[in-house]
């Protein structure tokens, strides 16, 4: 028997910039997964309106009606805006929803299933997606698949993609043997700097989208939910393993808008050259992998997987609500700053209330500005990040938190500490929940924005993204009510100026000098 492969949760998106700080000094200590500290004591804090009707803003958003100048005159027509009349969007709450409805998407699939993911673990519910997919394959069904070159190279990871691979489904960004990687080096990557570019600029995008050529049979998911144990919640028992994030299911012409971008990516891919060929060498090297490496089986965790695909009418539990949408890619590479720009526009036409919880929450300082420039209108601003407790990338944490003390103490002179409209909340995993991953804005209590898209300089300048923003009261306020759950004691520390001041400038000598080294590398991280 072959020795078994233990996977981890390290995020390979990051991979460029870990590897700058393994040539650091300090970057050791950083990149690793760090233990569980003391905690600080929480804030109290009492959960006012998390279930109120929504405020009586008559604001109107421009990338929900007509997109201002910033977006450029190409931008309606990419990404068209689509009516109430024929959209609707479903939220789901946790991971094992994602799966479940998933799995039923996929057992009623007639025509077509396209993925795009940054990562498909080779896990136990890595396997369970995999599986079902070359099930359908083999029935006729069409199954495209694009992940990132660089982000499932554990080798547990590589076995699934060439397990795929050897039964004929075509995955764009992967070749076996990490044979994917090498293509990128070997075709047109000379010089160390193009390749180093190249290597930094991820496709951190997510879509799920089933019979897209069956009208109103078609659904898409979008959100930040990769393929893997840790985004479907399968191991409650390991903290590290159960995170929490944020998908949305939709219906109607938005579906192909998703679709375009899909098969855009899916050339660019191509034309880059760092695919399998999807034949002979394919399966050869497929074989020798399988033959290397076993599979993870875990009795418990398939049992669990299995109890949550097998739920009986999942997709007819949803609860749809009609909503305005718009469907909005970013890819930095060829310029595009879509979505930076929609959080800009979002923040601008907030006359109540803004809730933004992202993953990773270091922004630029434009962004700062415009949640200054809200909190000075008398905007709540709530902000909802992971602590270094939680995190699998603790070096940014370190640096986020250097921000925290500007923002707080932009909080308008006359309010107490316990009345101040821009808060900052670290989430602090208790009761075994791990990473929150998940990535999305609300403002007004009527529109949302949801997908991958963190609030920091990779999908800014780096990563390609998409999001789908939206409009629906009904919708957002599950949004809210969840947020405002997740921002209590029992799970988040609301961080004092005390705290931030800290952060800011630390008594430790040690961590002095590591904020002031993080600091520096910001825009990379």
């Amino acid at each position: 028997m072959s020795p078994k492969v233990v996977t981890t949760s390290i995020d390979f998106r990051r991979s460029y910039q870990l590897l700058a700080f393994i040539v650091a000094v300090f970057s050791l200590s950083s990149c690793l997964k760090v233990g569980k500290s003391t905690r600080r004591a929480a804030t109290p804090y009492n959960p006012q309106g998390a279930t109120a009707n929504p405020p009586g803003s008559s604001g109107q958003f421009p990338v929900l009606t007509q997109p201002g100048d910033i977006y450029g005159t190409n931008f309606a027509t990419r990404f068209p805006l689509h009516s109430s009349a024929n959209s609707q969007v479903a939220v789901m709450e946790n991971g094992e929803d994602f799966l479940s409805v998933r799995m039923a998407m996929l057992n009623q699939a007639k025509k077509s299933v396209l993925i795009q993911t940054l990562i498909w673990r080779g896990n136990e519910s890595g396997w369970a997606v995999a599986e079902k997919l070359v099930e359908l394959h083999n029935r006729g069904i069409k199954v495209e698949i694009i992940v990132d070159p660089l982000s499932s190279l554990l080798p547990g990871d590589q076995g699934v993609l060439a397990h795929m691979a050897a039964m004929g489904i075509p995955i764009q960004g992967f070749a076996p043997l990490y044979g994917g990687v090498l293509n990128k080096i070997v075709t047109g990557r000379s010089d160390i700097e193009n390749l180093l570019n190249d290597a930094n600029a991820r496709y951190h995008e997510k879509f799920f989208v089933v019979d897209h050529e069956l009208g109103d049979q078609a659904y898409a998911i979008i959100g930040g939910t990769n393929i893997g144990n840790e985004y479907f919640r399968m191991n409650p028992e390991d903290q590290d393993l159960h995170w929490t994030d944020k998908d949305v299911v939709l219906r109607g012409p938005i579906i192909q808008d998703i679709v375009r971008s899909f098969n855009d990516n899916m050339v660019e891919y191509a034309a880059n050259n760092i695919s399998s060929d999807g034949g002979t060498i394919t399966s050869v090297l497929a074989t020798l992998q399988g033959m290397i490496f076993d599979k993870d089986s875990n009795p418990t965790i398939e049992a669990r997987i299995s109890q949550t695909v097998n739920q009986s009418n999942v997709l007819q539990g949803l609860v749809w609500h009609p909503a305005s949408m718009r469907f909005i890619q970013s890819r930095p590479r060829r310029s595009e700053k879509y979505i930076f720009q929609t959080y800009i526009d979002m923040i601008k036409n907030s006359q109540e209330e803004i809730l933004i919880a992202n993953s990773y929450f270091l922004p630029s300082i434009e962004f700062q500005n415009e949640l200054i420039n809200a909190i000075t209108r008398g905007v709540k601003v709530k902000i909802l990040t992971n602590s270094k407790e939680v995190t699998d990338f603790p070096a940014l944490v370190t640096a986020a938190r250097v921000l925290y003390k500007r923002l707080l103490d932009a909080n308008p002179v006359a309010t107490s500490s316990a009345e101040k409209l821009l808060e900052i909340y670290e989430w602090s995993g208790r009761e075994r929940e791990g990473l929150y991953h998940s990535k999305f804005g609300v403002f007004d209590r009527k529109a949302s924005i949801v997908g991958s898209y963190n609030i920091d300089p990779r999908s800014k300048n780096f990563n390609s993204e998409s999001i789908v923003v939206f409009e629906s009261i009904p919708a957002t306020l599950q949004i809210v009510n969840e947020f405002y759950r997740h921002i209590a004691p029992k799970y988040s520390n609301n961080i004092s100026v005390q705290q931030a001041a800290e952060f800011r400038d630390p008594s430790d000598f040690i961590d002095q000098i590591e904020t002031r080294f993080l600091e520096k590398l910001t825009p990379l991280l």
